[in-house]
């Protein structure tokens, strides 16, 4: 399993991509194909400041995509376009060394979905609209026959977690070879200029699970602080807990009868009081917490004289 993503920001607008340039500046998947010279561009980007613009004149393609084997294969793209084509157009493929399975855009601006066959098994019932921010998601699996692959597909709006339509099949034709990479752009060269825009584009192999939004980098924030609990379930009446003497420690709550303690790095004894006010007459409880450092070392209480054995604690 292998997961590969590509957010479009390998070079400057009008840059033209290339494999050397794709590599997202070294924070994502370098492509595995270029052709048709795509170029970066900054008239639309769904994350950063650029997109794949993959435009291509009459007759011609312009494409990007990576290579890869594997039986099953997950693909996720953001995409864009200024017009409807003139012909239905392929603009992502799945690809095996006989044919694949196909995302299509038709005249009327529907999306189709196409088999191995070549043949359409899902057709939108609604028309996108042009400048309008899209997610494409797709699955495939290779059958072992031509009547058992599997394909899984959805669109949403932007990051919309809710589908304007989805199609699944587990008795689809997706041929019996193992797919070798997947494409995006105009990849069927029709009789005129088309423009297509992608972005934060990833796809997973070893998975038919759609890949969802795009999470954004990793990004891992915690605290090491410690922390302490005093539960004080059981207790009748409003709940305190209080610090009576030592370096100032963080408490909250209570929640569900619980406070949390977070305490600082500190050299001295820390007190702490917790009461329960049931009829107006206050329970309390006292409890400290010793530094670490000097859990077998006596300290001298607050208020203690220093000749006085039992003020050492």
């Amino acid at each position: 399993m292998a997961f590969l993503s590509n957010t479009a920001e390998g070079g400057a607008n009008l840059t033209v991509v290339t494999l050397a340039n794709s590599d997202d500046n070294s924070a994502g998947d370098a492509l595995g194909v270029v052709s048709g010279s795509p170029t970066y561009s900054s008239t639309w980007a769904n994350n950063g400041t650029t997109s794949f613009k993959c435009e291509a004149t009459s007759g011609n393609s312009s494409l990007a995509g990576w290579t890869f084997t594997d039986t099953m294969v997950s693909f996720r793209s953001y995409f864009r376009f200024p017009a409807a084509p003139s012909a239905t157009c392929e603009i992502v493929q799945v690809r095996n060394a006989a044919n694949g399975g196909a995302i299509q855009l038709r005249t009327d601006r529907k999306l189709a979905v196409a088999n191995d066959a070549a043949s359409v098994v899902f057709t939108a019932a609604a028309a996108l609209t042009v400048d309008t921010t899209y997610r494409l998601e797709i699955s495939w699996e290779r059958g072992t026959t031509i009547s058992n692959g599997k394909i899984y597909f959805s669109y949403f709006v932007g990051e919309s977690a809710s589908a304007v339509e989805s199609f699944s099949s587990t008795a689809a034709d997706c041929g019996t070879a193992d797919w070798t990479g997947v494409r995006w752009g105009k990849l069927t060269a029709i009789a005129s200029t088309e423009t297509y825009y992608f972005d934060t584009v990833a796809a997973e192999t070893g998975t038919v699970s759609l890949l969802g939004p795009h999470a954004g980098l990793s990004s891992l924030v915690y605290s090491t602080a410690r922390k302490l609990t005093v539960d004080c379930t059981g207790s009748v009446g409003a709940l305190a807990c209080t610090q009576t003497t030592g370096t100032t420690a963080s408490i909250a709550g209570p929640v569900s009868n619980v406070f949390t303690i977070t305490v600082p790095n500190h050299k001295d004894v820390l007190v702490f009081e917790a009461s329960a006010d049931g009829d107006g007459d206050a329970v309390t409880g006292t409890f400290k917490i010793y530094p670490d450092s000097l859990s077998n070392v006596l300290v001298l209480k607050a208020g203690g004289v220093a000749t006085v054995l039992a003020d050492w604690e």
